[in-house]
This record gives structure tokens, sequence and C-alpha cells, in this order.
């Protein structure tokens, strides 16, 4: 007489996961379950509660792995803006900077996550003078108001 092993829940959630959420039915094999059976065992665990709180779990630790914090994204944004900046030579020997559009889109992108865009005052002959901009307009003209006291 031969013992058949009893189909593990934790072994399907394991291949569950491991398979990408995709293949319940090679899951519910994996757990110990028949070929025969698999496709509506899958199914019907994909109901089971602590399948649903596994599975959802997994989920979210994935989209965390993957969404950039605000620091991460200003690091990076300094980086390229730093590296475009930076001094090459041309075949001619002339002295350029390698990428400067790429850094100046990312002084742009930087300075809005950053809110500095706002417009700003600066006082003159005791007159408050308004000055604002559109970053993202390079050829876009700079507009100055007397700004009201």
């Amino acid at each position: 007489m031969t013992s058949k092993k009893k189909p593990d829940l934790d072994r399907f959630i394991q291949r569950y996961i491991e398979n990408g959420c995709k293949n319940a039915k090679d899951a519910a094999i994996f757990a110990g379950y028949s070929e025969r059976t698999a496709d509506q065992q899958g199914s019907r665990l994909l109901k089971n509660v602590k399948v649903i709180e596994a599975v959802e779990k997994y989920k979210k630790e994935q989209l965390s792995a993957h969404i950039w914090r605000k620091e991460e994204k200003l690091e990076l944004l300094q980086k390229i803006a730093s590296n475009g900046i930076r001094d090459v030579v041309d075949k001619d020997g002339n002295i350029k900077m390698e990428n400067p559009s790429a850094s100046v889109a990312a002084i742009k992108e930087h300075n809005l996550m950053q809110g500095d865009n706002a417009p700003v005052e600066v006082e003159t002959k005791g007159q408050p003078l308004s000055i604002s901009f559109d970053v993202r307009n390079p050829v876009g003209e700079v507009k100055t108001t007397n700004a009201k006291p």
C-alpha cells in the first residue's frame, strides 16, 4: 500500500508566486494535486483567503521594489545634469559640453520636483518686481511686471 502525499497549500502559494502568478494548474501539481484535477483545484485555490492574501502581499512587494523614492529620482537627475555639462574634446580639439540639453532638461525636471519654478520677487529701487517664466519653454520670454505693494 502506497500512501499519497496530502496536497500542500503553502507549496501551491510558493509555486504560483514563483511562476509570476500566471499558472495555477502548474502550482497545483507542484503542491501535490493530480494532473487530472489540477486545473480545477488551482482555480479553487485562487479563491482561498490565505492564497489571496499571500499573492496580494507579493504583488505589493514587487510594486514597491519598482517605485523610485523621490530622493532616488532627484539623485539620478543630479547625475544626469552633472554628466551632461562635463567637458569633452571634439575631433577638432575644441572643448565642449558633453550633453548640455540633457543637463538642462534634468535641471528643469529637478526644479519642478522641488517646486523651484514659482515666480520670484526682486526689489528694485524700492519697488518690488515680479519675474515669471516657463522653464518648459526655453525660447519663451521672461515677463517682468511691477508688483503691487
